[in-house]
């Protein structure tokens, strides 16, 4: 059965994407020994870890054929059933054409669909307004024996068969979508929006464990407390088993006096959370750092064609180490720290 991580920060920009992506490629590559069968589901409406695996071609007919996340949803909101998660699942992508890592795909209109949620909820008709205003059409037509014309005034007015929206029955969508495909991988990464709605409730419901990438500054490590008590609280609600993996630092700079700084402070400020949520377990800030590249980012180009896993994230040196080896040995960590929270 798959393990299910969230990425997960409040703010943009602090290589969450980034970072689904290179271990997305770090656990399915041969080269590095992992051999793990990966599916990466991309939740963000920005689509960035989706065209960072596929190419813009292949992206706009997937999405022509109804075969986003986003048609996912809107499959469940119409309650049409027409979405087959089989069909959607892009197989073997990256432009290092990697054996077993898959694809659930963005579109930019998931956007929509937190907004969907909130206008349903806070604006479905009274059951029995409903049907007090069908069984006056009815009377109507009858009456006036023009039930042709009346039929589509009455298609009109009511609302359409879309499914009702329970909010304690939305976040389990996709958990659900999920369940009968785990078998199939060791992991499956979510790429979250950042933020808490309904979306991300969805992938946190799905999920065995949530990481959060920060950058070293204030503004990126201001949301930590906000989703940890915020998980928290949602696996407390729900019966949830979900637990915070860890803080990862990206776009690392070793020279910077105000990245060590707050590094520094970062586990004191994480524990004093923890302390204030009786009884959530210890949240970890990651050994492994991932330093500030121009290079990195430019791995994030499907276009190119890199030859090895080495070669896409990167020979140039930081801190004495070639790029790669940072994404190594993040790529260890991770699956060490995901061993030993399994055995706890």
């Amino acid at each position: 059965m798959a393990t299910i991580v969230s990425l997960i920060n409040l703010k943009g920009g602090v290589g969450k994407t980034t970072t689904t992506v290179q271990l997305a490629e770090a656990l399915a590559c041969p080269d590095l020994g992992h051999r793990k069968k990966v599916l990466v589901i991309d939740l963000d409406p920005q689509t960035n870890a989706t065209v960072a695996l596929i190419d813009e071609k292949t992206w706009k007919k997937v999405n022509e054929e109804k075969n986003t996340l986003f048609h996912l949803f809107e499959d469940w909101l119409e309650n049409s059933g027409k979405f087959s998660l089989g069909e959607a699942i892009l197989k073997n992508v990256s432009n290092l054409r990697l054996q077993g890592l898959d694809l659930l795909a963005s579109s930019i209109d998931l956007v929509k669909i937190d907004e969907n949620i909130w206008h349903r909820i806070f604006s479905q008709p009274h059951k029995k307004n409903v049907r007090e205003f069908k069984g006056f059409i009815g009377r109507l037509a009858g009456t006036l024996r023009i039930w042709g014309l009346l039929k589509n005034v009455q298609d009109e007015l009511l609302p359409r068969r879309h499914r009702p929206v329970n909010p304690h029955e939305f976040p389990s969508i996709l958990r659900d979508q999920l369940l009968p495909i785990l078998g199939q991988y060791d992991f499956v990464l979510i790429d979250c929006p950042p933020n808490l709605g309904p979306i991300t409730c969805n992938a946190l419901e799905a999920s065995d464990f949530y990481l959060i990438p920060v950058i070293p500054d204030i503004l990126s490590t201001y949301g930590i407390p906000q989703i940890i008590k915020t998980v928290f609280q949602k696996k407390k609600e729900r019966g949830l088993s979900i637990r915070c993996l860890g803080v990862l630092i990206t776009k690392y700079l070793s020279n910077s006096g105000t990245h060590q700084e707050i590094i520094q402070n970062l586990q004191n400020k994480i524990n004093v959370i923890r302390d204030e949520i009786r009884g959530h377990p210890p949240v970890p800030v990651f050994r492994s750092r991932i330093p500030q590249a121009d290079r990195l980012s430019a791995a994030m180009f499907y276009a190119a064609s890199p030859a090895t896993f080495s070669e896409k994230w990167g020979y140039s040196s930081s801190g004495g180490q070639p790029l790669h080896y940072y994404v190594r040995q993040l790529a260890a960590e991770f699956l060490q720290k995901c061993s030993s929270a399994g055995e706890a």
